[in-house]
């Protein structure tokens, strides 16, 4: 929600790839009443939460994003999702149409190469997921 108010973002639909149980969507769903919450994942696991979850504005999908989606969304979450694909790049291009804002969080907590440079993580988290972004073309 932060990110969103921090940007002076006024969405009024917000998709995330790779919701998980849902909590997220559900969360930012009660900040936002008016605007349509889509998650989807392709884990069959997680649909058993999605009842607890799922309201007027709230709607879950089981599959795959990348494969099924044809619509466009004001704001994009992919939190926790790129060390799980094969190729974060190509993940990445083929999500850059789906919105006009993309919100990614990336885990790098504790990241040897930042350890060794004696860089904080977090400017390096910074770095790297403005790079990848820029080289998949999204701002």
């Amino acid at each position: 929600k932060r990110i969103i108010e921090r940007n002076h973002l006024e969405p009024k639909s917000f998709l995330e790839v790779g919701c998980g149980a849902g909590a997220v969507l559900s969360e930012l769903s009660k900040s936002y009443p008016e605007s349509n919450f889509i998650g989807y994942d392709i884990a069959p696991a997680a649909a058993y939460f999605w009842d607890k979850y799922t309201s007027g504005n709230v709607n879950f999908t089981l599959g795959d994003f990348v494969n099924q989606n044809n619509g466009h969304y004001d704001v994009l979450m992919a939190l926790d999702v790129l060390e799980h694909v094969a190729d974060p790049f190509v993940f990445l291009r083929s999500l850059s149409n789906s919105a006009e804002y993309f919100i990614f969080h990336i885990p790098l907590d504790l990241c040897a190469a930042s350890v060794i440079r004696e860089t904080p993580y977090i400017i390096l988290q910074g770095v790297l997921q403005s790079a990848c972004c820029r080289s998949v073309g999204i701002r």
